[in-house]
C-alpha cells in the first residue's frame, strides 16, 4: 500500500505504509521477492558486470591490452578502486535526498557502464587511433561501474532493512545478498553459452560484445521498476520528524550541527570494516581458485564445475539460513558473524593444505570448495544486517559505504594479488594461513563489538529499532481493536 505525504512544504513523497502484525508475521521469500524484484534484479547486475570481465579476461586482454595480462586485470582493479568513492558519494545522497533517489543514480550509471564496454572501438577491428580510443573509454566506463557499484550497495541494503517487515530484515537483507552469486552464476553461464555458440574466432571478433550488451535488457527493467518504488518508510519519517518541529533557521541550524556526524560512530565504521575482511577474503579466495586448480594441471571444465559449486552453496547458504533465523532464533548477526568467521579460520588452512597436497584433484576440488563455500556461506550470511545494524538512518548509507564498501575494494580485490604473489615465493601454504589470518581478525572485531554492545558502546539501531516499533504497533492494536492506528 502506497501513499503520498507532503510535510511541512519540505517534500512531496510516495511512502510505503508499514504491513499490519498479522500479515508480516506470514510474510514469506517469494512476497519478499514480489516486493524488492527491482533492487535485487539490478544487484544481479553490477555483479554481472564483474563476472563477464573476469570470464572474458583473455578477451579483453588481446582486443584491448595488446596480450598484456597485467593491464588486463589493472583495468579490472579501477573498478574495486572507485568503489569507496562511489559509496561515499552515493551513500551521501542517500542520507541526504532519500534512497529511491540513490538506487536509481546507482542503476542508471551500471546500466550504461556495462551496455557501453559492448559498444567499444578495439585494436582488432579498428586500428590503432580508434583502440586507443577505445582503450580509455574503457577505462572510464570501468571506473563509472566502480562508482556506481560502489554507490549502490549502501542504499539499497538500507532501503531492504528499512522497509521488509520487521521480522523479515534478516531474510529481506540474506535474498539481497544471495543475488550477488546469481550475478556470477549468470556470468558464468552466458559466456560459456557464447563460446559454444560463436567459437573462439567469433568471440574475439564480435562475441565478446554479447554478454555486455545483453544488460540492456535486465537493465532496462530493473530501473523501470525503480522508478516505481516508493520511498524508505524510515527515512520518510525522519524526514517528517524533521519537517514538523517547526523550528525556526537558526534552530535548524543549531540542530544540523549537534546531530551526530560519521566521525561520532568511528566504533561501528571500525567494527564494521574488520568484520567484513572475513567475507571479502574468503569470498574472492573461492572465486580464485579455479585459476589456481587450471595452474595446477586440473583441466577448465572441472575447475569451473568446482567453482560453481562454491557459488551455488554460498547463495544457498545466503539465502536459507537468515530466513530461518528470523522464522526460528532470532540470533543477533553479530553472534553469527563471530560464530561463522571463527569456523572459517579454523578450516581454511586444513581445506587449502588438502587442496594443494590431494592426489585426485578433481575430487579434491569438489570436496574442499564444497566445504569451504558451507564455511563462507555461514560466516558471510548475516553480513549485510549487521553492518547496517551499526549505523542511525540518517547515517546508515554512509557508514555502510565507508565500512563494508571500502572492506570489500581494497582487502577483497587485492586477494586475488595476495594469493598470487605468495604462491610465486613458493611457500604455497602461505595461501591457506593468509586466509585463517583474516577470518581471525574478524573474529576478534566480532568479539569486540559484543562486549561494546553489551556495555552500551554500540546501540542495535536497526533490529532493536523496528522489532521494538512493530512490539508497540501490536500492543496498541491489541489495546485498541478495530481503530486505526
Amino acid at each position: 500500500v502506497k501513499s503520498k505525504y507532503h510535510l511541512q512544504n519540505c517534500l512531496e513523497v510516495e511512502m510505503a505504509q508499514p504491513m499490519e502484525p498479522e500479515t508480516y508475521e506470514k510474510t514469506n521469500v517469494c512476497q519478499l521477492l514480489f516486493i524488492f524484484w527491482p533492487l535485487l534484479l539490478g544487484n544481479v547486475l553490477e555483479w554481472y558486470d564483474f563476472g563477464v570481465y573476469s570470464f572474458l579476461a583473455p578477451n579483453m586482454k588481446d582486443i584491448f591490452f595488446h596480450s598484456s595480462s597485467v593491464s588486463t586485470w589493472a583495468g579490472y582493479a579501477v573498478t574495486f578502486l572507485l568503489r569507496p568513492f562511489g559509496g561515499l558519494i552515493n551513500g551521501w545522497l542517500a542520507d541526504r535526498y532519500g534512497r529511491r533517489v540513490a538506487v536509481l543514480t546507482s542503476i542508471i550509471g551500471m546500466l550504461v557502464a556495462t551496455f557501453g564496454q559492448g559498444l567499444l572501438p578495439t585494436f582488432t577491428c579498428c586500428g590503432d587511433s580508434w583502440g586507443t580510443f577505445g582503450l580509455v573509454l574503457l577505462l572510464i566506463l570501468r571506473a563509472l561501474q566502480g562508482l556506481s557499484a560502489g554507490g549502490e550497495l549502501g542504499p539499497i541494503v538500507s532501503y531492504f532493512a528499512e522497509t521488509a517487515p520487521p521480522n523479515r530484515i534478516r531474510a529481506a537483507t540474506g535474498l539481497l545478498l544471495s543475488s550477488a552469486g546469481l550475478g556470477f552464476l549468470s556470468a558464468n553461464l552466458l559466456v560459456v553459452l557464447v563460446v559454444h555458440v560463436v567459437g573462439p574466432e567469433g568471440m574475439a571478433m564480435w562475441g565478446w560484445r554479447i554478454p555486455f550488451l545483453v544488460s540492456l535488457v535486465p537493465g532496462s527493467i530493473a530501473l523501470w521498476g525503480r522508478s516505481k518504488l516508493a520511498e524508505s518508510t524510515d527515512f520518510v519519517r525522519l524526514v517528517m520528524e524533521r519537517c514538523e518541529d517547526h523550528m525556526d533557521s537558526q534552530s535548524i541550524a543549531d540542530g544540523e550541527r549537534s546531530r551526530p556526524r560519521l566521525r561520532d560512530y568511528w566504533r561501528a565504521v571500525l567494527i564494521g570494516f574488520l568484520s567484513t575482511c572475513s567475507l571479502a577474503v574468503s569470498y574472492y579466495s573461492g572465486l580464485w581458485c579455479p585459476s589456481y586448480l587450471k595452474s595446477s594441471g586440473l583441466d577448465e571444465t572441472s575447475a569451473l564445475l568446482a567453482s560453481c559449486l562454491f557459488t551455488c552453496i554460498v547463495m544457498a547458504s545466503w539465502l536459507v539460513l537468515p530466513f530461518l533465523n528470523d522464522v526460528c532464533c532470532r540470533i543477533d548477526p553479530i553472534t553469527i558473524t563471530l560464530a561463522g568467521s571463527i569456523g572459517v579460520a579454523l578450516v581454511s588452512f586444513p581445506l587449502f593444505y588438502l587442496l594443494s597436497t590431494g592426489d585426485n584433484l578433481r575430487v579434491m576440488s569438489l570436496v574442499v570448495l564444497g566445504s569451504y563455500g558451507l564455511a563462507v556461506g555461514i560466516a558471510g550470511s548475516h553480513v549485510y544486517v549487521f553492518v547496517a545494524d551499526l549505523f542511525p538512518i540518517h547515517l546508515r548509507a554512509l557508514g555502510f559505504g565507508m565500512s563494508f564498501n571500502v572492506a570489500m575494494a581494497f582487502v577483497g580485490g587485492s586477494t586475488p594479488l595476495i594469493n598470487a604473489a605468495i604462491l610465486e615465493t613458493e611457500w604455497t601454504l602461505g595461501v591457506g594461513l593468509y586466509w585463517s589470518l583474516m577470518s581471525a581478525i574478524t573474529s576478534v572485531a566480532a568479539a569486540w563489538g559484543i562486549y561494546c554492545r553489551r556495555s552500551g558502546n554500540l546501540p542495535s539501531h536497526l533490529l532493536g529499532h523496528r522489532e521494538e516499533h512493530a512490539k508497540s504497533f501490536k500492543v496498541a492494536d491489541e489495546a485498541c481493536p478495530g481503530d486505526e492506528i
